[in-house]
């Protein structure tokens, strides 16, 4: 941690289970709960788009699948087909995501088909 004067306070609550955990791992860490709890949000808050590690993992792993799929499809699909998809895609893929999670919603995920959208 920097030598700056540190003038703000932020407060939170946790249950007795979180704090222990949250006590271990700075203990683990050679720090105060405090501290590692500090170190943690300063951390993350100075990591590009707001997002927290596991979240970043799952974006990244996101990215890594889709250019995997995109490379498949292009050894499977013509060029024209390919494109095709891809602007499908594009065009829909807010509509894609609306009916998944409208679906895992109501525990009607088994067999879920997005086909209404695609041509």
């Amino acid at each position: 941690m920097s030598d700056e004067p540190k003038e703000r306070v932020i407060t939170f609550r946790v249950t007795d289970e979180q704090y222990s955990r949250i006590d271990e791992c700075g203990f683990n860490a050679g720090c105060s709960a405090n501290e590692w709890c500090r170190d943690l949000a300063v951390s993350e808050s100075s990591q590009d788009f707001g997002m927290t590690a596991n979240e970043r993992i799952m974006i990244e792993e996101i990215v890594v699948l889709r250019k995997m799929l995109g490379a498949l499809a292009a050894h499977i699909l013509s060029p024209e087909k390919l494109e095709e998809l891809r602007e499908n895609v594009n065009q829909y893929y807010r509509e894609y995501a609306r009916q998944v999670l409208e679906k895992r919603a109501t525990g009607k995920l088994e067999g879920t088909s997005l086909n209404a959208v695609l041509p």
